[in-house]
Parts: structure tokens; sequence; C-alpha cells
């Protein structure tokens, strides 16, 4: 559950099983196309939490029913892929500074919202862009999603050792227009990546775009749900729960790498880059609000899917939110 005064963040913890099925998928995709069709298979929001760019209206969704729109258990869209300006070695660690990082992260949100963009329209569920909040170095950037009883905004710098998704902080979208419901990112902490050091823990074996990207797209992942829950007016309690809150992001930012290796954007260092997310476990037991490493890998796993079919959004909401998508 999402609680009150508390961030979304990503401890990573991706398992070695979810790097296994990237090298599977990608050896199984070289020369076909997209290969997919249609499927058949944190924070506290305040109580102006309404944006400003959605026109769709919201309804009610029924209980142990769909968010209404179209996409259910029996038939989804797939997420198509975004223009694919990521993942071209543009930053390195040579030039990684904050003004090169920063927009490398301006381009992960933007490609984020154009392929998340493109499926919420699909489904008829409004506008899926969040606020950004790009913490430059030497900054810092007030949250009302804090860890003090008090429940007062805080500061958090640019080197915050992680990064996360506030329901309650109000940002500029990448078109400029404020939006309740912001993604947070510490630009040195992701300067760092490039440097060996992952959310502020070393990488043996090399971080650098992809990490960097996939830690963008599980915070972007949180984003969606929240969007979600706005268009059926799902309260607290029907979001999803325990584990599942953090396996879901984890398991759509699977569906955004699904869409990068469709356009060969994957190379051998990224690979080693995911390995390197293990070296960051996740939670030592089930239950504990994260899940384990093998639990966020096999999220990513599901996510990112297998050679032949990639994963799609309905396999991490039938997964992850049985409360309101079904198992």
């Amino acid at each position: 559950m999402i609680r009150a005064g508390e961030r979304r963040v990503f401890r990573v913890g991706i398992a070695l099983a979810a790097v296994g099925v990237m090298v599977l998928a990608a050896c199984g995709s070289q020369g076909s196309d997209k290969g997919s069709s249609s499927t058949t298979s944190a924070s506290p929001s305040s109580t102006t939490s309404t944006t400003t760019t959605t026109t769709s209206t919201s309804t009610s969704a029924p209980s142990g029913g769909v968010v209404p729109g179209a996409c259910t258990k029996a038939a989804c869209p797939d997420l198509d892929e975004s223009s694919g300006n990521l993942m071209r070695g543009v930053v390195t660690t040579e030039n990684a500074n904050g003004t090169n990082v920063t927009q490398f992260l301006t381009d992960a949100l933007d490609d984020l919202d154009e392929s998340w963009g493109q499926w919420f329209s699909q489904v008829q569920w409004g506008d899926a862009s969040p606020g950004r909040a790009l913490i430059a170095p030497g900054t810092t950037f007030m949250t009302r999603c804090t860890d003090s009883e008090t429940g007062e905004a805080e500061p958090v710098p640019s080197d915050e050792k992680n990064a996360y998704f506030c329901s309650a902080d109000a940002a500029p979208n990448g078109a400029g227009v404020t939006r309740q419901g912001s993604v947070v990112l510490p630009v040195q902490t992701f300067v760092n990546f490039w440097h060996g050091q992952i959310v502020g823990v070393p990488a043996p074996l090399g971080a650098g775009e992809f990490a960097a990207a996939t830690v963008v797209a599980h915070e972007y992942g949180h984003n969606v749900v929240y969007r979600i829950a706005q268009q059926g007016n799902i309260p607290r309690s029907g979001y999803p729960q325990g584990d599942n809150s953090e396996l879901i992001a984890d398991c759509f930012a699977g569906n955004w790498a699904a869409t990068a290796l469709r356009q060969r954007l994957l190379r051998p260092d990224d690979l080693r880059q995911a390995v390197s997310l293990i070296e960051v476990v996740g939670d030592p037991e089930p239950g504990q609000g994260h899940g384990t490493s093998a639990e966020r890998g096999l999220a990513i796993q599901r996510g990112f899917g297998l050679p032949g079919r990639p994963g799609q959004p309905i396999d991490c909401l039938t997964t992850y939110w049985p409360e309101v998508f079904g198992a």
C-alpha cells in the first residue's frame, strides 16, 4: 500500500533470470519486426490531486471490475515503440556531467511519455505524463513526500541516493504544463551511474545509460499506476498491495526495455549493466514492501517477455494488480 509520506523509490533488485531472458529474447528477435499484436491474455494524493491536462472524464470502476476504457483482461493494446532516441551511447564516462545527464534524463522521460502516451490514448485513459523534477547539481527540490511525522515539505539534494515518484508533488511535464504527481530524479546521483555507482552503490560490472534509463522507467511505472487509478477513481485501498506496489513498476520497466530491444537498441554492455543491477539486492525476505531480488527479476522478466512474444502492460496488470484487473 502507498502510505502517506512514503516515496515510491527504486531499491534495485533485478535478478539474474531477467538477464537470461533478455539474452534469449535478443537472440530470438533478430530479423523480426515488432512481432506483437493485441494480447489476450509515492506517495500520498492530496485532496486537490486533479490533473490539469486530462480532458477525458472518469467513472468509478465497479468492485472487482476493470477501469473503464479499452484495456481488459480479454483484450488490451500493446505498448508501441517510441522514437528510439535513447541508448545511443551519447553520454560516456568522459562526458558524464550535470548538463549531459540532464539531457539524457529528459530524453528518457520524453521516450516514456511517447510510448505510454500512445498506449493511454489507445485505452482511452487520458494523459499519462507526470510532472518532472530533475534536481540539478548543487540544488534541491522541496518534496511533499517526506519521512517526517510533520508532513512538511523537505529538501531533496541532487545526490540523493534514490529516485522516486511522488503523487503529492506538482511540477511541469515535458510540455511545461503543471501536473499533480511527479517523477523526481536527482541528477548528480545519475551522473554517478557513469562512474561506477548505481544509486550510491558500487557496480563492479559497470553502469551507464541502460541502468539509468531502467531506473527512470521504473519510477515512470509508479506514475502509470497513479494515472490508471485516477481514471478509475480507485482509492488507495484498491492499489497494488504489498510487494506488488513495486513489482508492477518493475514489470512496466520491463515493458519499456522490450520496446528498446525491438528497435535493436540494446547492446552487450547493456546486459552487463543489468547484471550490475543485481549487485544492489531487493528485500531480504518477501513481504517487506519491495520484493526480493528473485521476485523483482521475475517482474522484469514478465514485463520483458520471451522470444517471439514481448511482454505487454496487460501481463503486468493482471499479475500485480489483481484487485482491479484479475489474476
